[in-house]
């Protein structure tokens, strides 16, 4: 039945109590809202009962509420945050309940540098650690340099610009356990290694004057004992060296080796400057009779260009290619030049068969990329050098040359192959080609310039070389690529 609104009761025209009203709302949207909660607040953001501004405002104070409390999820703080758009306009909000938009705001930033934090947390074991419930391997972490600088940082981070992660996502007895460790903790791996490192330095330089000044020493006596020497200094420094400073110390180290790694190694002057002065210098060593203080002079331009080299090639070999690399030139010097390791020459070669190694590993890529080589021209400069080290090693028995300058072209020529290839090999591919090379070596004529060292290891040398570069020839047309 009709009845004219001059006839309703004014009580029953007046309007419903909005935050009442506004309440009901709330509880029909918490009721579902586990389920697509954006959906049903555009829904009932476009029913009649949002007509009435007042109800609006007071939905919006509801939704505060729940997500202020411990009680909402993240999701749904997300959704809700998103809905009323709180990151461009929360005025209204903060004006009726600051309190409470001040902890929405919070457990928002906790819930997203969370998320970031779980993202990071698969490459970065200090964030894994933080975000572990328990402590585990504790022991092991702690002793790792980089681990530990990491988890410093991650808590410096946490504490200056992230306070809400310790209220509302970590455990604060695991992160407060690891604040104690990073505080207190001075003696890592690292610094054994570097220990030993440091040993063997003192170890080298015991040989030198052993050598210079004549003195009969047990190799393995010295060894022991500039080890020894070499923990000693460093663990002291370690352990007992001033606390205070160390703070400072580390951030000028860290500022100085940040702008050489990022900045310094790239330059064409550190990545290939060494390139030039090595050859010459490794040259030089074929020259017979050497003087020994012209043998000390390359010496130590040697092992300034091994160092810069080693720097400069740490932008593509890791910490297991510089260790082959050490193992394959002592082998390779000690197999191809008749030194004592322990001398002054038996050293320098070692130095300079490193260093080649090295060279081997990295390859010409960047150098020829540098120098703006077309792709066009690998395969004839390939063909051209393979042909002068098949002239070279068929006609050694011909050749009218003396030994060390027959050593020396081989050693140039083995350089320009270095360049021209990588070691881009299957494992079992190489064994059929060491057992290729030593059958070469084998069967090349008697008597033959490759029969004396050092020209016997640099023909094997330039052997491996040639296998290298026809497997980089093979896989350029399959991938695109000269040196794959």
């Amino acid at each position: 039945v009709f009845t004219p609104a001059w006839e309703v009761p004014e009580a029953a025209l007046a309007p419903a109590n909005p935050m009442d009203e506004a309440r009901r709302l709330w509880s029909g949207f918490l009721a579902g809202a586990m389920v697509q909660p954006r959906h049903r607040l555009r829904q009932i953001a476009a029913g009649d009962d949002m007509l009435n501004m007042d109800v609006r405002d007071c939905f919006e104070l509801c939704a505060v509420q729940h997500c202020a409390s411990e009680i909402c999820g993240d999701d749904l703080r997300l959704s809700i945050a998103e809905h009323f758009d709180w990151d461009r306009d929360a005025a209204f909000a903060m004006r009726e309940l600051p309190a409470q938009m001040f902890e929405v705001f919070a457990r928002l930033r906790a819930t997203t540098a969370y998320q970031k934090m779980l993202g990071g947390a698969e490459h970065d074991p200090a964030i894994k650690a933080l975000l572990s419930l328990k402590l585990g391997k504790t022991r092991a972490l702690s002793m790792d340099a980089a681990f530990m600088k990491s988890m410093r940082h991650l808590q410096r981070s946490i504490r200056s610009d992230h306070p809400e992660l310790l209220t509302y996502k970590l455990d604060r007895t695991v992160f407060e356990f690891w604040e104690q460790q990073t505080a207190s903790k001075r003696y890592y791996t690292q610094t054994a290694l570097y220990s030993a490192a440091l040993g063997l330095g003192f170890f080298i330089a015991g040989a030198l004057a052993a050598a210079r000044f004549d003195v009969s020493m047990n190799p393995f006596v010295g060894l022991l004992l500039a080890e020894a020497l070499g923990f000693a200094v460093l663990g002291a420094f370690a352990l007992y060296g001033p606390a205070m400073p160390a703070a400072t110390l580390r951030h000028r180290w860290d500022a100085l080796t940040g702008e050489l790694i990022h900045s310094h190694r790239y330059r064409p002057a550190v990545q290939f400057g060494w390139l030039a002065p090595y050859a010459l210098l490794s040259l030089a060593l074929f020259i017979p009779g050497l003087p020994l203080p012209a043998l000390a002079l390359i010496a130590l331009l040697i092992a300034i260009c091994l160092l810069v080299a080693s720097f400069a090639n740490s932008v593509a070999l890791g910490i297991w290619s510089y260790l082959i690399a050490a193992v394959a030139g002592v082998m390779f010097a000690t197999y191809s030049f008749p030194a004592r390791l322990v001398s002054l020459e038996g050293l320098v070669y070692a130095m300079t068969a490193m260093t080649a190694v090295q060279l081997l590993f990295r390859g010409g890529a960047d150098l020829l990329a540098s120098l703006a080589m077309p792709v066009q021209r690998f395969l004839p400069a390939r063909l051209a050098w393979l042909a002068g080290a098949t002239g070279l090693i068929a006609s050694a028995h011909l050749l009218p040359l003396s030994p060390p300058l027959y050593a020396a072209i081989l050693w140039i020529w083995a350089l320009a192959g270095m360049l021209l290839s990588r070691p881009s090999i299957h494992m079992y591919f190489g064994y059929l080609g060491a057992l290729a090379i030593r059958f070469a070596a084998d069967s090349l004529p008697q008597p033959s310039l490759l029969s004396q060292p050092p020209a016997s290891g640099l023909g094997l040398l330039l052997m491996a070389i040639a296998i290298f570069m026809v497997v980089n020839m093979k896989r350029q047309h399959e991938h695109q690529h000269p040196y794959l």
